[in-house]
Parts: C-alpha cells; structure tokens; sequence
C-alpha cells in the first residue's frame, strides 16, 4: 500500500467531515463490533469517529487507520444529504 493510496483515502473521507457514519471494525476470532457516530476529523494516517450512546453521559473518540479500511478489517458507510456512501478502496 503506498502513500498516494493513504492519500486517495483521506480525500475521499475529507467532504464527509461532520457528517454521521456506520463503523464495523473486525475485532478478531471472526468478531465485528458496530459503531455509529461522527466522522469528526481526517488525519495524515488515520480517521477519527466520535461515538456515543444515548445511555451513555460522556462520547468516546474512537480512530481507525487507512489501512484497516483498505484491508477491509473496518467497514464504513457514509451518511449525507439523505444518501448512504459505502467507501470501497480501488486496490488497482
């Protein structure tokens, strides 16, 4: 995986800043834990989600990394202006 594909990746999550997001990150042993939050800020090699329940008082920030989601480990779809975007990196 090189630098431009990390790059390709954080361009396409950049727009959807703000915007709400559905996580399923792989945990191992076949194991896939869902999260939905915020897709709060992009960064150089990772992407920061803030999650939180309506139970819960506090909001956690989770991170996950580029890598993860082109390895497919962690599985997102976007949500704006009414409209679900599932990003599926292009190993080509």
């Amino acid at each position: 995986m090189s630098k431009r594909t990390i790059e390709r990746l954080r361009k396409a999550l950049t727009p959807f800043v703000g915007c709400d997001i559905d996580v399923d990150a792989n945990v191992g042993r076949k194991r896939i834990v869902p999260y939905e939050g915020v897709l709060e800020n992009t960064y150089p090699n990772l992407f920061v989600v803030r999650v939180g329940d309506d139970s819960e008082e506090e909001e956690r920030r989770l991170s996950f990394s580029y890598v993860d989601l082109f390895t497919g480990n962690v599985v997102i779809s976007l949500h704006k202006d009414g409209h679900t975007y599932s990003l599926t990196p292009n190993i080509n």
